[in-house]
Order: C-alpha cells, then structure tokens, then sequence
C-alpha cells in the first residue's frame, strides 16, 4: 500500500528569525565573556589560515579595553556614570530569539 500524501515539512518557529533589540542600565546584566565577544571579537581566522599578516578592513583594532565589560563595570562601580553623573546608563544589546547575545554597544543618556 502507497502513501499518496505529501510529506509535510515541520516549520521552524515563527520567531525563530527574529531579533531582538533592547537596553540594559548596567552592565552587570549582561554575561562578561558575551559582551567582549562582541566588543572585542578576535580577529577573523580567514585571516590566519591564507597567511594575511593584517587584519580584515573592519577588524583594524584587534581590542578596545574602553569597550571591555571589566572597564565599563569599572566606570559604574565607581560612580563615573549613572544617573547622579549625568551619564544614564543604557547600553543597547541585540539578541536572538533564543537569547543569544549578537551585538552589543556602550550608549549613555546624557541628562546634562
């Protein structure tokens, strides 16, 4: 006996694309080791592996330590930023629709 009917493909979540864009108002929010992932990702091994000496055009900076989670919670700790200073914090994070942390930004709303 044949089975006429189509297979039926299983469709992946309706979200399963989706990003999502939101702020955090301190740093200790957000893992150490994602956020300098994305603030200071190591240089593309593409690079390595055909033995380029230089870094890919968007990769001129191999590390900022400004855009380190350790500075940064550094700077709140000691009261440099916060809403007392004038610096509200608000740094900007994009994940996926699984909480995989894909990009993330230092902002500050200045209120002075």
């Amino acid at each position: 006996m044949s089975n006429d009917q189509p297979t039926r493909q299983k469709r992946p979540p309706e979200n399963a694309g989706e990003l999502q864009v939101f702020a955090v108002s301190a740093i200790a929010e957000v893992e150490p080791e994602a956020w300098d992932a994305c603030a200071n990702p190591p240089l593309n091994p593409v690079c390595e592996k055909i033995g380029q000496s230089t870094p890919l055009p968007d990769q001129e900076i191999q590390s900022n330590p400004f855009l380190s989670h350790h500075f940064l919670a550094a700077l709140e700790t000691s009261k440099s930023v916060g809403s007392h200073s004038g610096w509200q914090v608000q740094h900007v994070l994009v994940k996926t629709a699984a909480g995989e942390l894909m990009a993330a930004a230092p902002c500050y709303l200045k209120s002075h």
